[in-house]
């Protein structure tokens, strides 16, 4: 079992694809590669597939049309879940008591979102941690670990 995931967004990355990737190796079996080319002109798409196909079981080559800014890194678990609700789990699980204020006359951005979980699924990956349990374990790392915050 893979203890780490990590997705490399590229679009003509092909001057420091190769860096990055060798980067990440020396953790060996531990670790997937996941590049995902982002419709890239250079030799990126050729550098991940060269990468692929000597480290089978750690890099993994995707390749897609060009779908511009965040395309290739969206991920979720399927479910809905509105931005108010995400933020009152927030606030819950870090035990925040202060008030929340909305301000429905002028929406900031997407006021839910449901990702597309099909591109992750054919890949072989599911989510394994709950959103309130991952908010959970990235809280109690900050509170352990609160000088990264400060980087």
């Amino acid at each position: 079992m893979k203890l780490l995931s990590v997705t490399i967004p590229s679009y003509n990355s092909q001057d420091y694809m190769e860096h990055c990737i060798e980067s990440l190796l020396p953790s060996g079996e531990d670790v997937e590669i996941i590049v995902v080319d982002d419709g890239s002109t250079d030799r990126t798409a050729e550098i991940a597939d060269a990468y692929a196909e000597k480290y089978p079981t750690i890099v993994k080559a995707v390749h897609q049309e060009n779908g511009g800014h965040g395309e290739a890194v969206n991920a979720g678990t399927g479910k809905e879940l509105s931005i108010k609700q995400l933020a009152e789990l927030v606030a819950e699980v870090i035990g925040y008591q202060g008030e929340i204020l909305w301000d429905t006359t002028k929406p900031n951005g997407t006021p839910r979102k449901l990702l597309d979980v099909g591109k992750a699924e054919k890949l072989g990956w599911h989510y394994k941690t709950e959103l309130e349990e991952g908010i959970r374990l990235s809280y109690e790392d900050f509170l352990c670990h609160p000088m990264r915050a400060e980087r």
